[in-house]
């Protein structure tokens, strides 16, 4: 009796792969159960890669690349060929690991990029970013101070884009002072430390204690618990030892969510040598800074710039000017620095007009120019508001105090008003 051969159409069966893909997807064909679909699925893929089919892979849903597993690819291969399967399945697991380190590597080079977009990343700083995403393959990597810089320079837009549409909509002020934006507020961060006794070139092998807090009710980037700063560093302690610091604070689910800087000082008498903050905002279209959030010392390479520039100070603030285009005789200059102890100077011989609106908080000190100056106490009176209003050259400065709904105006005449 002869032997007798069953063949199976390759069209019957590309068909009813090629629905199986269009019903289920990719994933639908892995998941495919029976031995006979498995030996189909993989001949067809085997036959595909020896034959460099690409249309077929297409159609199965094989790209290089792509999300499928190419080490469960390979052992439903071996079905296709039982006595190849040891060398399909080592093949399979060391192409599914290099996919992996090349997809890691190149998700890693993204992230170095998107950080380095818009936070300037220093030397230092993209290796740690580009090892720190290369080895976090289960996504347990901790947020970093860089994170935070993008999240907070995310935030300093918003308030510009909305001090912006208020000049725009609002032709009688040549600008507007407000406070700069952080994504933690005061009280909310704790510092915490530990002590890392053997190291090596992959980081800590053994900690001689886990985290421990050294300070708390603090706010991010401020001295906490007799510390310098509440951030992110590290410092070392012999050839194999270092201490670990880590800034955690409590924040709001949304990260839109985002805070109003206190104590700000502001100075425009003259230009100074100072440095600006890592995460000063964005450039936009239909306004000019007048001065950007900066310090006059250097104190930390995470949180300044290490350049420094000849600029007006605006410690912990943000001013926002319209465009020479749009200058008009009798603007008013706005300083809307809300809470906190506050401090700015004019000079003494600049004749715009000046409206200084005063919040609640410990010390306010604003020293007006040579145009009209208004003082708008617009905050709660306590026992704790501490003001120094001090009118320039103008005979016409103005205190205006509300409370309960009622206004009371007093001449200033070029003279301190205290509260």
């Amino acid at each position: 009796m002869s032997n007798v051969k069953a063949k199976i159409s390759p069209s019957k069966v590309a068909k009813k792969l090629s629905s199986l893909a269009n019903t289920k997807g990719a994933k639908g064909l892995t998941k495919a159960k029976g031995l006979l679909s498995k030996y189909f699925l993989a001949k067809s893929i085997v036959n595909g890669i020896m034959h460099g089919d690409k249309a077929s892979l297409t159609m199965l849903g094989v790209r290089i690349g792509d999300s499928v597993d190419i080490g469960v690819t390979a052992a439903v291969a071996s079905f296709a060929l039982p006595p190849a399967a040891p060398l399909f399945i080592a093949v399979g697991v060391v192409i599914d690991v290099l996919n992996k380190l090349v997809t890691s590597m190149f998700k890693a080079a993204n992230e170095v990029d998107r950080i380095n977009a818009e936070i300037p990343l220093l030397v230092s700083e993209k290796r740690m970013v580009f090892t720190s995403r290369f080895f976090d393959w289960f996504g347990t990597r901790e947020k970093d101070y860089l994170e935070f810089l993008v999240e907070e320079k995310k935030a300093k837009d918003r308030a510009v884009s909305h001090s912006l549409r208020f000049l725009q909509e609002n032709i009688a002020f040549r600008g507007i002072v407000f406070p700069s934006r952080t994504m933690s507020y005061d009280g909310s961060c704790r510092l915490r430390k530990r002590r890392c006794k053997v190291e090596n070139a992959w980081g800590c092998t053994t900690w001689d204690y886990g985290f421990k807090t050294v300070g708390s009710g603090c706010e991010r980037n401020k001295p906490c618990g007799g510390y310098s700063s509440s951030t992110d560093y590290w410092e070392r302690e012999g050839a194999w030892a270092y201490v670990d610091f880590k800034c955690v604070c409590d924040s709001n689910s949304k990260t839109e969510f985002d805070y109003p800087r206190s104590d700000q000082t502001v100075d425009f008498r003259n230009m100074k040598s100072l440095y600006w903050e890592r995460a000063v905002p964005n450039d936009v279209e239909g306004a000019e800074f007048k001065c950007k959030p900066g310090s006059l010392t250097f104190q930390d390479y995470q949180v300044y710039q290490e350049n420094s520039r000849f600029e007006y100070l605006c410690q912990n603030a943000i001013a926002l000017v319209q465009p020479w285009s749009r200058w008009r005789e009798g603007q008013i200059m706005l300083f809307d620095l809300e809470d906190g102890n506050d401090v700015v100077y004019i000079n003494k011989e600049n004749a715009t007009p000046n409206l200084f609106r005063v919040g609640n908080g410990g010390v306010k000190s604003f020293h007006g120019g040579k145009g009209k100056n208004e003082f708008l106490l617009s905050g709660t009176c306590t026992s704790e508001l501490k003001v120094s209003l001090v009118g320039g050259a103008s005979e016409f400065d103005t205190v205006t105090i509300t409370d309960y709904g009622e206004l009371w105006k007093r001449k200033l005449f070029d003279a301190i008003f205290s509260v």
